[in-house]
């Protein structure tokens, strides 16, 4: 149901009979979120829509959704940024760069339809998909013991945030200007060496809604499975958001290992001023 053009509030039937709802960029979409939930594992991701939830959510966090296009963005709510960085699917990490970098921790649960605010650090990750990977450290998280070789930061590579469908991340309060965006990637999952060499993780990737790279393979890119690599961009930030968009679009393999092994998979994101 994201990205159509639905408007008016959402039939409270549908709040029963879904574990995981995606409204997300309905813009005329509004009305209330249910108080108390009918499930406790039921999630829903409304970012993009006019829908009102100052009941179910904190101030901190609202005034940065309001930002996403959800309702005017007031920029005096909000602190000045200039970079951000998060370990995906992971806890947080320092770098050994002569200046320190922190990775912020990314491993909030998030249901089949839903978005975790950090607020500190003023960033959103976004996720629409099903739970499929019951080997995982939680929906939509994974992880490896295998040592990644050929870079000084392994264990960025060693977690990872994946979905079946879509995953968005936002920072939020940027001020405007050039920046440097790096996207890490490591196949953690999809070894083709061990499934007859028919295994293939393929995806599309968006950032401040222009497409970068389209059926991106991560082993091929990285020569191997288990082996990092990265992708850096410059881009633009002229209304204080940059937006990272991981998508799959129905290309490669969906069900090996198992069931649900397909769709966008990043280790880290990074973005600082240029």
């Amino acid at each position: 149901m994201g990205e159509n053009n639905f408007s008016g509030p959402l039939p409270s039937e549908m709040f029963q009979s879904s574990r995981g709802l995606d409204v997300s960029y309905n813009p005329l979409l509004n009305g209330n979120l249910p108080n108390n939930p009918p499930d406790r594992k039921w999630s829903i991701n409304y970012i993009g829509t006019s829908i009102d939830a100052s009941r179910t959510i904190n101030s901190e966090n609202l005034t940065l959704l309001n930002c996403l296009h959800m309702k005017e963005c007031n920029k005096f709510n909000t602190k000045p940024i200039t970079s951000f960085a998060v370990n995906c699917g992971g806890k947080q990490r320092i770098s050994s760069d002569p200046l320190p970098i922190t990775f912020d921790d990314d491993t909030s649960i998030l249901g089949a339809a839903g978005f975790h605010v950090n607020t500190d650090r003023q960033w959103i990750v976004s996720h629409v998909g099903s739970d499929p990977f019951t080997n995982s450290s939680g929906p939509g998280t994974i992880s490896t013991t295998q040592v990644i070789l050929g870079t000084d930061m392994p264990d960025l590579y060693e977690t990872a945030r994946t979905s079946t469908s879509a995953l968005s991340y936002y920072a939020v309060g940027l001020l405007n200007g050039k920046y440097t965006v790096q996207l890490f990637f490591a196949e953690i999952l999809i070894d083709s060496q061990l499934n007859n060499g028919t295994g293939r993780r393929l995806f599309n990737i968006d950032i401040q809604d222009q497409n970068i790279k389209r059926d991106f393979d991560i082993t091929k890119e990285a020569g191997g499975f288990g082996r990092p690599t990265n992708i850096t961009r410059e881009v633009t930030v002229d209304n204080s958001v940059l937006k990272i968009h991981l998508y799959w679009s129905g290309r490669g393999t969906c069900c090996i290992p198992y069931e649900g092994a397909y769709g966008p998979l990043v280790s880290a994101i990074r973005g600082f001023s240029s």
